[in-house]
């Protein structure tokens, strides 16, 4: 689609207009807000280095920007989890910033300047019930001193997502043209504003744990692998977690069947486990860790459709540069396919997670051969099309990231116009 407007140069600004390096500059740093400032890590072990601390938080970045519906759920679990601490131990004086230092890793078992082991919930009130330590003595002031951010800070970040979604709206109002480029940005803004919500109360940037010592003369204590299931926050209340029995004859059969997406089913559900939770490094909480305490499956479920609903909302924005003028018409419809592609599969998780108890718990009561062939068949079914929908929801942000980017090289009169905000100020 060739543009009719006449041709001005997008790189030079006046009084009344703006240039490509002013749209740059305002989408990146809304970007950075909400893919590096807004996301709140774990706790690193202290043996990481700070070239190994960056590359994790570069990499938790590429995630906020690749996906950032898993930075939502990892929120989200996080705060719920957080209350269920602090409704425990309110007696304690806990609050929610104690059961979200407590999730990052905040509190190991060790020596002094060592790495130690991370304590989950579970393992910290059985110790001390079975008086092998003290319960730890740290005030919420004493937590949020560890933190390297505040509500001002916190408040600051989240006024220049708000500005620049007040912006977008002005723009809009006034018939002036919207950058593709700025909508990809506007997106980011409005999920930045759900992270910030549910992450409010979590510290910031934590660099060191606080350890717990046991008693003199106390039982060395151990700790065995987490199981590859999730772990209730109350193990009383759901019962303990449970092994689903495989048939390795039934895995090798299923396995020639998917052999060829067999290697890109590993690592994606390698990836997918230990950001459930599901793996846990000896030395420090993981990088998704909940350190052992998350939601029950119901309460996991209703995550998962919360979660899907923001990502629709998500792809829903892109959306509106659907009748937007593009350099070609080809990149048009590349835009259009894209934004249905990312609108449509956060849907897809909804019942994919459903159906994950019903074919484990088929494989657990499966007893003939041909029934654990089935169970174990619908299980490959399911991981393939799970497999599947990432594979192209990422292709589909990636098609979106880089045409946004490309758009920028013809650009409308129209997107080049400044703002004229006195226009909002009523006259008399």
């Amino acid at each position: 689609m060739n543009f009719n407007a006449t041709t001005i140069s997008s790189f030079e600004s006046t009084s009344n207009q703006r240039n490509v390096w002013n749209i740059v500059w305002s989408c990146l740093m809304t970007v950075l807000a909400c893919t590096w400032v807004s996301v709140h890590p774990n706790i690193p072990a202290i043996s990481n280095s700070t070239a190994v601390i960056y590359l994790r938080r570069t990499w938790l970045m590429l995630c906020g920007l690749i996906a950032p519906e898993i930075i939502i759920f990892w929120a989200m679990k996080q705060w719920y989890c957080a209350r269920k601490i602090e409704m425990r131990h309110k007696e304690r004086g806990w609050t929610m910033t104690h059961g979200y230092f407590l999730q990052m890793g905040g509190f190991v078992l060790g020596p002094m300047n060592n790495d130690g082991h991370p304590l989950g919930v579970l393992e910290l009130e059985e110790m001390h019930s079975e008086g092998n330590i003290e319960w730890p003595d740290i005030t919420e002031s004493e937590i949020k001193d560890k933190s390297k951010g505040d509500a001002l800070s916190k408040g600051i970040a989240t006024l220049q997502t708000s500005w620049f979604l007040v912006q977008c709206i002005g723009r809009g109002s006034s018939g002036l043209a919207i950058t593709e480029l700025e909508i990809l940005t506007l997106a980011f803004a409005t999920l930045n504003v759900v992270t910030y919500f549910f992450w409010w109360n979590k510290p910031v940037d934590v660099r060191l744990p606080h350890t717990v010592t046991p008693k003199p003369n106390t039982i060395s204590v151990s700790f065995p692998p987490p199981p590859p299931s999730l772990i209730n926050i109350s193990s009383s209340e759901h019962g303990p977690p449970s092994r689903v029995p495989t048939n390795p004859g039934a895995m090798q059969w299923a396995s020639q069947i998917m052999f060829p997406l067999m290697p890109v089913m590993q690592g994606l559900l390698h990836t997918i486990r230990r950001f459930m939770g599901q793996t846990l490094k000896p030395d420090r909480a993981h990088i998704f860790c909940l350190a052992k305490a998350s939601p029950n499956r119901r309460t996991l479920l209703q995550m998962t459709a919360a979660c899907a609903i923001l990502g629709s909302i998500f792809g829903g924005i892109h959306c509106i540069a659907w009748s937007f003028q593009f350099p070609s018409h080809q990149e048009q419809i590349s835009w259009r396919i894209s934004s249905m592609v990312i609108t449509c599969s956060p849907a897809l998780l909804v019942p994919l997670s459903a159906t994950l108890q019903c074919t484990r718990s088929g494989l657990k009561g499966a007893h003939l051969c041909w029934s654990r062939y089935f169970w174990m068949f619908a299980e490959v079914l399911r991981g393939t099309a799970l497999v599947l929908t990432v594979l192209i929801y990422i292709t589909a942000r990636l098609v979106l990231i880089i045409q946004a980017c490309m758009a920028l090289r013809k650009l409308s009169p129209g997107a080049l116009e400044s703002m004229a905000w006195t226009s909002f100020v009523p006259h008399f």
